[in-house]
């Protein structure tokens, strides 16, 4: 499935919904695992023979930093962007001892 900047756009806009309710339930005290959810978007445009002139890749990165992944919020994540090519990657973060997991979805628009 060959995914719009849009429809990339709406997902993002699901999972920033989802940051806000982590957010409104850690202010209360509600959550004992605080995290925050963030992406990051890039477009290459190159001429080469890797990336032709008529694509441009999207890439959209979410990073999960907690003590405890959420596993409700994770498996929202992999949900809303099941179509996509996902990579996965687990780690630690040293200096605050708190785990990562980091999406990445890359999307051809031609």
């Amino acid at each position: 499935m060959n995914l719009t900047l849009a429809d990339i756009r709406s997902r993002l806009t699901a999972i920033d919904e989802l940051k806000d309710k982590v957010a409104y339930y850690s202010s209360r005290d509600e959550m004992k695992t605080p995290y925050c959810v963030f992406y990051r978007e890039s477009t290459i445009d190159s001429g080469d023979d890797m990336h032709p002139a008529s694509l441009r890749e999207q890439t959209i990165v979410i990073e999960l930093y907690t003590k405890k992944i959420d596993v409700e919020l994770e498996t929202a994540v992999e949900k809303q962007f099941a179509d996509f090519d996902l990579e996965k990657s687990e780690s630690w973060i040293e200096d605050s001892k708190e785990y990562q997991i980091r999406y990445s979805f890359t999307n051809y628009l031609k």
